[in-house]
């Protein structure tokens, strides 16, 4: 496992994921009917990481300050 800078190519592997957790509506404060193109730009715009294994994005961080 390797714990790296996001890249727009990690996208494809974080959406899947990310998008069941905020449609739960349970961690973060965001509509649960974000969708695609919005969550992209919220999430992808800051220092975001990726835990990957290989091509496969295992899991997402985004760090930023605290609210």
């Amino acid at each position: 496992m390797e714990i790296r800078d996001a890249c727009a190519a990690d996208w494809a592997g974080i959406w899947p994921f990310l998008s069941a957790i905020v449609r739960a509506g349970e961690t973060y404060t965001l509509p649960r009917d974000l969708d695609e193109a919005a969550a992209r730009a919220f999430w992808m715009r800051t220092c975001t990481l990726v835990a990957v294994d290989g091509t496969t994005v295992l899991g997402t961080a985004k760090i930023v300050p605290n609210q």
